[in-house]
């Protein structure tokens, strides 16, 4: 099943994305405010499309 093995690649994608956030915010170079903005902006972009799928499987 196709689902299977790209929610599989979504999980491990999501937890690099969670360490990378984490590295950023923790990194010796500040994170400005605009980028910070530019992140959550891309974050609510893909939760969007996760909703959309969501909601088609729920009929």
């Amino acid at each position: 099943m196709p689902f299977g093995t790209a929610m599989s690649r979504l999980q491990s994608a999501l937890d690099e994305l969670d360490r990378n956030v984490r590295a950023d915010l923790k990194g010796r170079t500040a994170v400005t405010a605009q980028d910070r903005r530019a992140m959550r902006s891309d974050i609510e972009k893909c939760m969007q499309q996760l909703d959309e799928l969501r909601t088609m499987l729920a009929g």
